[in-house]
This record gives structure tokens, C-alpha cells and sequence, in this order.
């Protein structure tokens, strides 16, 4: 299951419906902390998180998340910069991605972060 945790409605349903015609389960929050409260990291192959939500920022909220045993977690941001892409790495996180996706990149990130964390688990 793909996680995704956005106070975008908008963006929240688009990523939905992307990764559903791309053959994922998806479950989705608005808050960080309903995420963490109310989802297993067990049941969570990948974390979708807003770089910017009311809550804060994502890259604190992406932290939290791995130190719950959530991963991977990549980073969504309308206009991403690349000091976002290397800040997040440096926190362990997969990375920023720029929103919104076409789902041939969506597919293209989603599947090879999906493989890595097959290949990292083996």
C-alpha cells in the first residue's frame, strides 16, 4: 500500500487516482499524525508526504515518519529546488519530487523506489 499524507484535496485525489490505474493500494491522510495513529509501517511499501502542508514542513514530518519505521518517503513539492532534493537525502528520505506528475514519471519513480526497498529488504 502507498501511503499518502497531503492537505491538498486536489493533489491528494490526483495522486490517488495516478497510483490506483497504476495498480496500487492507496490510503490517504491529511495530517501527519493521523498517519502515524492510525496506519501500520508494516502495511506501507511507500510514503507520499507534502513538502508543504499546514503542519510544517516535510522534511521534519518525513523524519518522524522514518523514525516510525516508515519507508521509503519521498517529498511532493509544487516547485521543488534542488538544495530540497539534497536537504531530503541528507535526511534519509528518497527524495523531492516535482508536482504535478504525468503517470509515466509517476509509474517510473514509484516503481524503481519499490524495487529498491525489494532489493534493500532481500
Amino acid at each position: 500500500m502507498i501511503l499518502i499524507v497531503d492537505d491538498s484535496a486536489t493533489r491528494r485525489l490526483a495522486l490517488r487516482q495516478g497510483l490506483s490505474r497504476l495498480g496500487h493500494g492507496i490510503c490517504c491522510h491529511t495530517r501527519l499524525l493521523d498517519a502515524l495513529e492510525q496506519v501500520s509501517p508494516e502495511e506501507v511499501e511507500l510514503v507520499l508526504l507534502a513538502l508543504v502542508t499546514d503542519e510544517g514542513n516535510g522534511f521534519d514530518g518525513g523524519v518522524r515518519l522514518l523514525e516510525h519505521g516508515f519507508h521509503p518517503v519521498l517529498l511532493v513539492a509544487d516547485v521543488p529546488k534542488l538544495t530540497d532534493d539534497i536537504w531530503g537525502k541528507a535526511q534519509g528520505l528518497a527524495g523531492v519530487v516535482s508536482w504535478p506528475l504525468p503517470d509515466v514519471s509517476l509509474r517510473s519513480i514509484v516503481d524503481g523506489l519499490l524495487e529498491c526497498e525489494e532489493g534493500d529488504s532481500q
